[in-house]
């Protein structure tokens, strides 16, 4: 029961504010009593308000289980839980010791020996619970340390401290029965009366009140003050009056008020009942109070629980107050006649004479009713303990009902809308997160990839090369599931001059016929897969896919006929450059009246202009150079034709060029003369690098009828 929580400077804080509050003594009590209560304060170093928060219990103790009506026509026992709270040195444990010691020699009186005597400090529940069994049903507990009861709940079990506090509840609530059982016993106790008053630090009070409006609400029911000491020097300290009654003379009248002769049946019992004018005072504090309620139930339970506690001790304080008058009414009947007792005489003779005191004055005035005063100085002390509990709970104290419910209005208003930006954050995540995750399931759907692939029917080879990262079979299985959804057909169609056949992917495509469920359905389909359908839409597009079609046989078969265009006249005429250029498989190749030049990244092929001019070699020591010419209509489609005169003036540049220049020079840079290989960078401005390509020359089959463009497009590719 620490408050951990708390630092140094807001314990000093809390106490400052606590000390600020005092109650008016003279608007509580009579004027008799109140002057009993400042000399015992003044000559004690006690503040009025450790007095009276002790007195309190020590008061319902001694009235032996009397009850009060309340003004709901309920009855109530008068039993109090107390703490006062004060650093140590604060003097709080001479206050418990008065109070005791009183309690005692009253006892004594009454012939009760120590075994017998209720005044009891019970380490356990279970201890307390017997001795309310076997000893007595009205106990009284005075502890030095509140730390050490609040700490004995629980004690020698495991998890017992909840069900020990429920115990304390039900005591304080004074139930006619109050039962414990266990596995190995049952206990019983009929018309229980626990009264307690302890002394605690600070430390170990304020955290545990923040929290107990969300628990069980035990300390609630206690009733705390935390003045400011009464520190003084020995010259400020006043003697106490000896014509003044002591605090044992004002607790014995009220034990003679209530006397041992009333039994446990209601019968027998004191009741006191509230005068119509206070009961006027108790309804408007009970509906103030109840107002308070209803506003902060649903806010602030830990005001509603003080609240709530408040109706009934306001009854409780009011029959504690009213046994105090009745001791100040004796006091002034003996002040008449000159025998008011002596501060300092606790002898049997005084007591004797205050019990008969109290015997004449019950049978001359009706002594059982609440006045309106009384009920004036309950409301105030309540006031007190509420402002008390509020100060430790960090609460406002002069707080309206109204201006609560203002207070709570705005504040629900601020929470509401940082929860709303709360929410709108977590469902902008949680968005995100979904989101993130359909782009990865969109991202990894092989079922997408085939439906989003521009086209309606699409060739194989399109999806298998822009296959997106799945392998082959995926795309297979997806094509085939697809299949049978019935959103697409995968298909096999082989041509004519084919040598083998092709597979397509053919797209379901959307009718305008279609009546709005199969436009549904379909839609449902795609979005299986992650598909929405205006995607699917703008993927049904034509394509010309024919450069995918090419079989790739039949592209080696234009290059061959795109070779053969200008037949070579003589076999002989061939120079083997197997030396330099070696084919795909190792196997030499022949070039004959082929003049190769680099141009740019491509490469150009021309026929020399005079057919008797086969093949000019240049030799050196380790190389051999060919240069060979071959048919300018090859260049038909891609560059403009040339005249005679400037083909035989191109030739003579080469010749004398390519007979100066090595074969290494001839093949790293073009010719400056050649006004084709110009047109040709002209025509094609995008570099590429040159593929490798076997030519096989050596079939003469007449192509004079092939157009010589594919080769280029197999070239520049």
């Amino acid at each position: 029961m620490s408050s951990k929580g708390f630092t140094t400077y807001q314990l000093r804080t809390i106490m400052r504010k606590a000390g600020n509050e005092e109650m008016n003594v003279d608007e509580i009590l009579d004027e008799s009593i109140a002057s009993v209560i400042k000399n015992i304060s003044n000559s004690s170093q006690l503040p009025v308000e450790y007095l009276l928060t002790l007195l309190l219990p020590a008061v319902s103790h001694h009235m032996n289980g009397s009850q009060v009506i309340s003004n709901t026509g309920q009855t109530t026992n008068v039993a109090f839980y107390t703490i006062i709270i004060g650093y140590p040195g604060a003097n709080k444990s001479s206050g418990i010791e008065k109070i005791k010691e009183a309690c005692l020699i009253i006892e004594q009186f009454e012939g009760i020996d120590d075994d017998h005597s209720r005044i009891n400090n019970s380490a356990t529940v279970e201890s307390l619970l017997s001795e309310l069994k076997n000893t007595h049903s009205r106990l009284f507990q005075l502890w030095d340390e509140a730390l050490t009861l609040l700490q004995s709940f629980g004690m020698y079990k495991s998890g017992g401290a909840a069900y020990d506090r429920s115990i304390m509840c039900s005591l304080y609530n004074t139930s006619s029965t109050v039962r414990r059982q266990t596995k190995g016993t049952s206990m019983t106790i009929q018309s229980p009366v626990l009264n307690i008053t302890a002394a605690a630090h600070p430390v170990d009070i304020f955290d545990s009140m923040r929290v107990d409006g969300e628990a069980d609400g035990l300390l609630s029911r206690f009733l705390f003050a935390a003045p400011t000491p009464k520190i003084l020097h020995s010259f400020e300290i006043d003697q106490p009056d000896p014509d003044q009654p002591s605090i044992l003379h004002t607790l014995f009248i009220i034990h003679c008020f209530n006397s041992e002769e009333v039994g446990n049946d209601d019968d027998s019992k004191v009741m006191y009942s509230f005068s119509p004018e206070a009961l006027k005072v108790l309804n408007t504090a009970w509906n103030s109070y109840t107002d308070i309620i209803k506003v902060s139930y649903e806010f602030d339970s830990f005001i509603a629980s003080i609240y709530s506690k408040a109706r009934v001790q306001i009854i409780r304080i009011a029959g504690a107050l009213h046994a105090m008058s009745l001791a100040a009414a004796v006091f002034d009947c003996l002040t008449s006649i000159n025998k008011v007792p002596n501060y300092f005489d606790k002898s049997k003779q005084t007591l004797s004479l205050l019990r008969d005191a109290v015997a004449e004055f019950k049978k001359r005035y009706k002594w059982q009713i609440i006045s309106e005063k009384t009920t004036l100085g309950s409301v105030s002390m309540m006031n007190y303990y509420l402002k008390q509990k509020k100060i430790y709970a960090n609460r406002k104290i002069n707080e309206t009902a109204e201006e609560m419910l203002e207070r709570f209005q705005k504040e629900e208003k601020i929470e509401a809308g940082l929860q709303f930006e709360k929410e709108e954050k977590l469902e902008a995540r949680k968005s995100n997160r979904e989101n993130k995750l359909m782009e990865t399931t969109t991202a990894r759907c092989a079922e997408r990839l085939v439906l989003l692939t521009p086209g309606i029917k699409v060739p194989w080879a399109v999806i298998s090369r822009n296959h997106g990262g799945f392998k082959i079979n995926e795309l297979h299985d997806a094509a085939r599931k697809l299949d049978n959804e019935k959103i697409g057909k995968l298909v096999k169609e082989k041509k004519p001059n084919a040598k083998r056949a092709t597979t397509y992917f053919i797209k379901t495509v959307i009718d305008e016929n279609w009546d709005i469920d199969t436009l549904t359905t379909f839609t449902n389909k795609l979005s299986q897969y992650s598909v929405k359908l205006k995607e699917y839409v703008d993927s049904c597009v034509h394509r010309d896919f024919q450069d995918f079609l090419e079989d790739p046989e039949d592209k080696t078969d234009k290059v061959r006929r795109a070779s053969d265009v200008a037949p070579l006249r003589d076999s002989s005429q061939t120079n083997d450059i197997s030396t330099n250029v070696t084919s795909k498989e190792g196997i030499p190749m022949s070039f004959r009246n082929v003049d190769f030049q680099i141009a740019g990244g491509g490469f150009l092929l021309q026929k020399p202009s005079n057919p008797k001019s086969a093949v000019q070699t240049t030799t050196t020591t380790d190389k051999q150079h060919t240069v060979v010419d071959c048919n300018p209509s090859i260049l038909a489609e891609e560059s403009p034709p040339f005249s005679q005169q400037s083909l035989l003036q191109e030739e003579k540049n080469n010749d004398e060029h390519n007979q100066q220049q090595p074969l290494s020079t001839t093949f790293s840079s073009p010719s400056p003369a050649s006004p084709a290989i110009t047109d040709l960078r002209q025509s094609t401005p995008t570099e590429r690098t040159p593929k490798r390509i076997r030519f096989d020359l050596n079939n003469d089959d007449s192509n004079l009828n092939k157009s010589p463009a594919p080769i280029f497009s197999t070239l520049f590719s």
